[in-house]
């Protein structure tokens, strides 16, 4: 495609790609092409918590490889900050743009409803969390928080998604005798429309590149708890302007934030307003940022 194409920029997204890119391009010494690559999670912690042996080679690759491409752009800062340590980069190869989150059609689901026998239960705060039922998400420790707070008050939890691990976290739910007050939705075509139903959104990560699902819980007006993990939340929510942080893994303390933010007042509007900071147009804009910051090759230059 590169040899064919001779495109005057290509920005890649996803580690394997990234790599692919930069190895064609070296292929191809006499392109004019510059490449943009971007990281969509927190490397080392991916690197780390991978089970796969095949990925303890990532860390060497990144080091040969990233060098040779023209920008490498993270998610979050956080995810920036990572990559360009990894790499072993200049401050001035790497950078960060959020994800572009918030789109035309979104804004159009959100004025949706769904009707789900869940609503109806009772009059009890619905606390909602989304996302892969998969370690990284550490539904466990928002599991035994949950646990903490039926002890003084009644909630209901309600998650959006599938994964590998629906059976062991209903079991694990049911060994702490809350398994009644949780509600496994699996995969849902609109979840803002199930959001926007419930009082509280709760992210539970051991880490994250963004998190795009907490800016679709501030589209939603809703107030916001998360695990201070690398890295994303903490930069969406203003280090704690807009919901609050708590230690990864301390199931007491998610456990006190949720308390507190279900009897504290919120305003939506303030929520839903940080949320278009992450609009497709917005962040559009600063990927032109960086494209026109490249320096354009010698033909284009010519052809003016």
């Amino acid at each position: 495609y590169l040899r064919r194409n001779r495109p005057e920029i290509v920005i890649s997204a996803l580690f394997h790609v990234n790599v692919l890119l930069i190895l064609a391009r070296l292929s191809l010494p006499g392109l004019p092409t510059k490449t943009i690559v971007t990281e969509r999670n927190h490397f080392s912690m991916r690197v780390k918590n991978s089970d796969r042996p095949l990925d303890r080679l990532f860390p060497l690759l990144v080091f040969l490889l990233y060098r040779f491409a023209d920008r490498v752009i993270g998610i979050s800062k956080g995810v920036a900050d990572d990559i360009r340590q990894s790499a072993r980069l200049p401050a001035t190869k790497v950078g960060w743009i959020h994800n572009p989150v918030v789109t035309a059609d979104m804004l159009a689901d959100i004025k949706k409803t769904v009707k789900d026998p869940w609503f109806k239960h009772g009059t009890e705060p619905i606390i909602v969390t989304s996302g892969r039922l998969v370690p990284q998400k550490d539904y466990r420790t928002l599991f035994r928080a949950l646990a903490e707070i039926l002890k003084t008050r009644p909630v209901r939890l309600l998650i959006l998604g599938t994964g590998p691990l629906r059976e062991e976290l209903g079991d694990f739910a049911r060994e702490l005798n809350i398994r009644e007050h949780i509600h496994f939705t699996g995969f849902v075509e609109n979840p803002l429309a199930y959001m926007k139903q419930a009082d509280l959104f709760v992210m539970s990560s051991h880490w994250e590149g963004f998190c795009n699902v907490i800016v679709e819980a501030l589209l939603c007006g809703l107030p916001v708890v998360a695990t201070d993990c690398p890295s994303g939340p903490a930069e969406i929510l203003e280090d704690g302007k807009y919901g609050a942080l708590v230690p990864v893994g301390d199931f007491h303390a998610l456990a006190k934030a949720i308390d507190t933010a279900l009897d504290a007042p919120h305003d939506s509007k303030i929520q839903k307003r940080r949320a278009m900071d992450f609009t497709v147009e917005h962040i559009c804009n600063q990927y032109l940022n960086v494209i026109e910051s490249l320096p354009v090759s010698s033909k284009r230059s010519e052809d003016g």
